[in-house]
């Protein structure tokens, strides 16, 4: 199999801090107020390393899922966060809108 060639140079991806205006479901949150205790699976040191890599050049793309601050899904990425040493990351809140939501 031969290796696809560009006709043109691509350009140098350079990392950007992850600070959106996060809209109506999302929020930031403090790392340390998440609860990470549904963990489905045993922990994956490696996947946790490269999401801690990732995380530290480009931010959390894809936030975690969480209701009343408990990740329901999305538990290395915050595991990863806590790693990286991020103190607030997006996630998406599922409580309902704000008058519902304690995590504002």
């Amino acid at each position: 199999m031969t290796a696809l060639t560009v006709p043109f140079k691509l350009p140098e991806l350079k990392a950007v801090p992850f600070r959106p205006t996060l809209p109506y479901g999302f929020s930031e949150v403090e790392v340390a107020k998440l609860i990470n205790r549904n963990m489905m699976r045993a922990p994956y040191p490696e996947l946790v390393v490269q999401l801690e890599e990732s995380i530290s050049r480009y931010g959390i793309l894809n936030p975690p899922l969480v209701r009343n601050y408990t990740v329901l899904d999305g538990y290395f990425r915050v595991e990863a966060a806590r790693k990286a040493g991020l103190t607030r990351i997006p996630v998406f809140n599922i409580a309902g809108g704000p008058h519902e939501n304690p995590m504002h």
